[in-house]
């Protein structure tokens, strides 16, 4: 071997391992600011299918208050939005799917002033509304990206969690349940 085709090959393997590094480098970041993106306050992941709905009193627009038990015995769909979201805007136009999905019963929590949430309502003729201003539910049920939908079955338990397409559209196993429920079915 030649002095200069020896110090070329040193220098591939060189900028070979120098390259790897930085790819590592590259894929750690990534994974931090993923972590970060993807984390819900706390630190706390997304709620698990089964998990049992967190406890909560708030007052509806209307001026009923909810609380975690109403929303044992029924199938209910929570819609998290935030009033200056535009993807939020798209999910309230088109809540039919989620409807379905819930069987009609969808409340929309809306992070930001009671005055925000009541343009919303009457915007997109919403029925149940929470203007949700101190984030009292956003933190419950770890709410770190809006629009998000959890589906929560009779039982209390949160059968979905997720954007409201894939809340409205992943499984029909819960309005089947809840039809046949309907029915007398089960």
């Amino acid at each position: 071997m030649t002095l200069p085709f020896l110090a070329s090959y040193v220098a591939l393997w060189i900028l070979v391992v120098f390259q790897a590094l930085v790819l590592m480098g590259l894929v750690i970041a990534l994974q931090r600011i993923q972590r970060r993106v993807f984390a819900a306050p706390g630190g706390r992941r997304d709620l698990l299918r089964g998990t049992p709905v967190p406890g909560f009193s708030v007052r509806e627009l209307s001026g009923r208050t909810l609380t975690a038990d109403d929303l044992v015995g029924q199938l209910t769909a929570l819609l998290f939005v935030s009033a200056n979201c535009s993807s939020c805007h798209t999910a309230l136009e088109d809540m039919t799917g989620l409807r379905h999905k819930a069987l009609g019963n969808v409340i929309v929590v809306v992070s930001g002033t009671e005055m925000e949430a009541r343009d919303l309502a009457t915007t997109y003729e919403l029925g149940r509304v929470i203007a949700d201003v101190d984030s009292e539910l956003v933190d419950k049920f770890n709410i770190a990206r809006t629009p998000l939908a959890v589906l929560v079955d009779r039982s209390g338990h949160i059968q979905s969690y997720g954007e409201p397409a894939l809340a409205s559209s992943t499984t029909t196993e819960g309005t089947e349940l809840a039809a046949a429920e309907v029915h007398g079915n089960s």
